[in-house]
């Protein structure tokens, strides 16, 4: 079910003069796959660790280094939401503005991401 106007309102970033923030650039990275084909079954492919740290986080940087993203949206596994908030909160990902449990198909996951990046972005910005 699609979220408000009023609740999009409501749950948006406020200025301290009373103004929505403007977000122009909000990345939504999609780490819902459960890593079936990767053939690992205990821990999802996205999760697993390379070289000190997990494969997200190789997707995440990027985008929190760049310079014309403003913040990003992480659409991940329902049963994997406090891992990530952890690792995003031990790597200081702070550009990632939310993280959101995943739906239960591509395009339901893809659905709840827009949404979440919505509740973000400035009246004046193209959705």
């Amino acid at each position: 079910m699609p979220i408000s106007k009023a609740d999009r309102l409501r749950h948006s970033e406020w200025s301290a003069a009373g103004h929505r923030e403007s977000m122009k650039n909000i990345a939504i990275i999609f780490a819902g796959g459960t890593g079936e084909r990767f053939g690992n079954s205990e821990v999802p492919k996205q999760f697993l660790t390379v070289a000190g740290k997990p494969i997200l986080v190789y997707t995440l940087e990027p985008f929190q280094r760049h310079e014309e993203i403003d913040g990003i949206i992480l659409v991940a596994l329902k049963g994997w939401l406090d891992y990530c908030q952890e690792m995003i909160n031990s790597r200081h990902l702070n550009k990632v503005l939310a993280v959101v449990p995943g739906g239960m198909n591509s395009q339901e996951s893809i659905r709840i991401g827009l949404e979440a990046a919505y509740e973000h972005i400035g009246e004046d910005a193209i959705a």
